[in-house]
Parts: C-alpha cells; structure tokens; sequence
C-alpha cells in the first residue's frame, strides 16, 4: 500500500507538481476547468469527492472521513487537483448542495491527475492500493 504525507505546502505548482497553481486550463460559457489554487480549493474537490462517494454512491466512510464530511488521503498531496467550476451558481437555488469558492462560483467536478514522474518518487498508483495489479 503506497503511503504519503499529506503536505499542504506540496499542492501543486511545487518541485512534485510543476502545473502552476490556478492555471486554467478551459472555459466556456460560465464553466472554467482549472488547476487547484490552494488548500482552500483542494478541500471543495475533498467535500465533493465525499458528496459523490459517500452520499450518492453508497461507499462507507472510515470514521474520520464521516466526522470532517471529506475523501481525503495521501494522494491529495502528491496530485494535480483539477476543479470543474460553475461560475453562474446561485446559492439559493442550491441549498447547500455545491462548495462555493470565495471568489465565487461552485465546484460541481473534480479530477485528480497523478503525473507518471510524480509515481516513480512516491510508490505507486492510485489503482495499486484497489486492485490486485
């Protein structure tokens, strides 16, 4: 089992990551694809990971994941962070069911990207740890 040290300062734009942080990669209309600016982001891609994983899906949260309301793990620190934002989100209309970003908008995908380089220094893919490969 691959094991990281969740590392803040490492979130992207770092010597591990070299995709500038906020760097957005598309837009169209009132959609933008971005990288994660900062904790701030990664934590609305972890907040929508748990809504999808663990809410809609079905999974079973470990207890820490179900008190913080987060899918959070290692890979976080060592990943690109891509952010699908919203920018025409209307809070009332969502009740509570999208984060949004202080500068406004609202995460409603996410992706993370682990580069091939990124693998070779810290042990492994994502896929190591779910399947018998």
């Amino acid at each position: 089992m691959a094991q990281f040290a969740l590392r803040p300062e490492r979130y992207g734009g770092t010597h591990d990551n070299p995709t500038p942080p906020g760097m957005t990669l598309g837009r169209k209309g009132t959609m933008e694809v971005r990288v994660a600016r900062n904790g701030d982001d990664i934590k609305a891609c972890q907040t929508l990971r748990y809504r999808v994983f663990y809410e809609e899906l079905s999974a079973r949260p470990d207890h820490k994941a179900r008190l913080n309301k987060v899918d959070a793990d290692g890979f976080d620190a060592v990943c690109d962070h891509m952010l699908v934002i919203d920018h025409d989100i209307d809070y009332e209309a969502i009740d509570g069911e999208v984060d949004l970003l202080p500068e406004g908008g609202g995460v409603v995908g996410t992706y993370r990207l682990l580069r091939q380089e990124v693998v070779e220094r810290h042990g492994g893919f994502y896929s190591v740890d779910e399947f018998d490969i």
